[in-house]
């Protein structure tokens, strides 16, 4: 979306705040009224982007105008905050993948979990969600993570950022090479400890699959050391932390280092 764009849903918003608060509404009742959570509607006053359901709603129960829906569609191509990429140069990832990282703490345990990245026609841009498990039952899994793709012709790297209760996460992905399907790189998060959070950082790579992502749900959970792919896994996992990313405290590793840690 163009800056034009942004400028209407921060106009919007205001019209919006502008009318509850001479209904003598709170942004909670307004919330409530709604059926949405306070953060929805703080968001959409803010200017953020939003469903266009959820401003056709809060529009007609306040008997506001919906400036943004008189506005002329934009073309399939992200913001300039998210890089300004099409559609059609970013189609080859819009895609399901099987993902493993490494635990943030306990480098031996690894993870498992599915990712499904689209075009959100609504935000104009790619959109990532991530399941992971949630429980020991089958069918203990949920989005754990939502957010947003950002990339650019200039970089050969894909961001993944979500948020969550004022946390970020955020994940740096190498494009795909010739004839591998294989996104690698790092997760960046905070991690609970006894006394407060740290910064973590854990190896991760995606894997392309033709799959559904509803179809492979059952996937999630840890990748135990005596599962057959487990030593394959941790091989690639292990060849992202020694060769294709550059930590600050780490300077890199020779071939032959490599190999006398095998």
């Amino acid at each position: 979306m163009d800056d034009g764009e942004a400028d209407l849903r921060r106009e919007q918003g205001r019209l919006i705040r502008k009318a509850y608060q001479k209904a003598g509404w709170t942004q909670s009742q307004l919330a409530e009224r709604l059926g949405y959570d306070e953060k929805t509607v703080r968001n959409v006053i803010r200017g953020e982007k939003t469903r266009p359901k959820t401003l056709d709603q809060i529009c007609e129960l306040l008997n506001v105008d919906n400036i943004l829906e008189r506005a002329p569609r934009t073309a399939s191509v992200a913001g300039k905050d998210l890089g300004g990429y099409s559609k059609d140069s970013m189609e080859g990832y819009i895609s399901c993948y099987v993902a493993y990282r490494r635990h943030y703490i306990q480098p031996h345990i690894i993870h498992r979990s599915i990712f499904d990245i689209s075009w959100d026609d609504d935000a104009s841009c790619l959109r990532f969600k991530e399941w992971q498990r949630c429980g020991p039952a089958k069918n203990d899994f949920e989005i754990a993570h939502d957010g947003f793709v950002a990339t650019s012709p200039e970089m050969n790297l894909l961001h993944l950022q979500s948020q969550f209760i004022g946390a970020v996460r955020l994940i740096t992905l190498s494009k795909f090479k010739l004839n591998d399907y294989k996104l690698k790189g790092l997760v960046l998060t905070s991690v609970e400890r006894d006394v407060g959070y740290q910064p973590g950082v854990a190896p991760i790579y995606l894997e392309k699959t033709e799959a559904a992502s509803d179809s492979i749900l059952y996937l999630t959970g840890p990748v135990e050391p005596h599962n057959a792919e487990y030593g394959t896994v941790d091989k690639a996992l292990s060849y992202i932390t020694n060769r294709l990313a550059i930590l600050a405290w780490r300077a890199p590793v020779a071939e032959e280092e490599i190999a006398l840690r095998r």
